[in-house]
């Protein structure tokens, strides 16, 4: 865990938020449930509160239903070249991991409730219906 430095738009406060990059659900269980209430991509202004986006990418893992949820906001959307990400973060998974991005806190949000609720299957189809916009897609984990 790290800390980020940010200054708020607003009111001009410079302040520091904690910043994980990975979140595997079954070991940082406490983590996980600040990612289920989307927590992991937003922070507020300790003086007015206002809102900002995480502009950090976070990968949500879950191994043992086998997904894993790669928020990448815009800037870093040129690591999906050609849907292999290949760092840290998602090498060495075990088999059979199905991956999903987006480039929204909010998508981001939805997919890893989905995921953990539903299943994948639901997930593939919102994908490919075109749902999950903006930027949102498919991931292959090789």
């Amino acid at each position: 865990m790290e800390h980020v430095k940010h200054y708020c738009t607003n009111c001009k406060t410079e302040y520091h938020f904690r910043y994980r990059f990975k979140i595997n659900a079954n070991i940082d269980t406490e983590l996980a449930l600040e990612a289920l209430k989307g927590k992991v991509t937003m922070h507020s202004c300790p003086t007015c509160g206002q809102q900002s986006m995480l502009h950090l990418p976070v990968v949500y893992i879950n191994v043992k239903k086998q997904f894993m949820v790669y928020y990448l906001p815009k800037p870093y959307l040129h690591m999906l070249a050609d849907t292999d990400i290949s760092n840290d973060a998602i090498s060495n998974l075990p088999g059979k991991i199905q991956g999903r991005y987006t480039s929204s806190p909010a998508s981001f949000t939805k997919c890893i409730n989905d995921f953990e609720t539903s299943g994948a299957d639901t997930i593939l189809k919102k994908i490919q219906s075109g749902k999950y916009s903006p930027g949102a897609g498919l991931l292959e984990v090789k």
